[in-house]
């Protein structure tokens, strides 16, 4: 995985943990919202948060790729 996939996908796992809180917040106060939608530059990166592409095993980006992937599948 090159070195930008990695950061972009860094990136987008930062912003995830950051909008988790104000989504729930969100829910409680009945405030309805539709699925937090986050843009990234590099298809790859939207790729392998969507499991279009497999992403090889590092340990580094498991953390970050199972809390995208799990809370894709959430909407």
């Amino acid at each position: 995985m090159a070195l930008a996939t990695k950061s972009e996908y860094g990136t987008m796992f930062i912003i995830a943990q950051q909008a988790i809180p104000i989504c729930t917040t969100l829910t409680k106060m009945r405030w309805p919202h539709g699925p937090t939608l986050i843009q990234v530059d590099s298809p790859t990166t939207a790729g392998i948060a969507n499991k279009a592409i497999c992403q090889k095993k590092s340990k580094a980006m498991d953390m970050m790729f199972y809390l995208i992937n799990y809370r894709i599948t959430q909407g």
